[in-house]
């Protein structure tokens, strides 16, 4: 088992950024999705019963 862990480092230490890069992109993707899909939703529950109140979007 020490021999294997030994073996492994160099492939691991060049890995590791790469995967940490792609699942931040990942996550931030998500989070970007999600608050855009937020914001949409806030937006159409804002403007929507002001435009029908008021006929105008003010």
């Amino acid at each position: 088992m020490d021999r294997n862990t030994r073996s492994q480092p160099q492939k691991d230490q060049a890995q590791k950024p790469r995967d940490l890069m792609q699942s931040l992109a990942a996550i931030l993707k998500l989070h970007n999705t999600i608050r855009a899909n937020d914001a949409k939703r806030v937006l159409d529950t804002m403007r929507l019963p002001a435009f029908h109140r008021s006929g105008s979007f003010a």
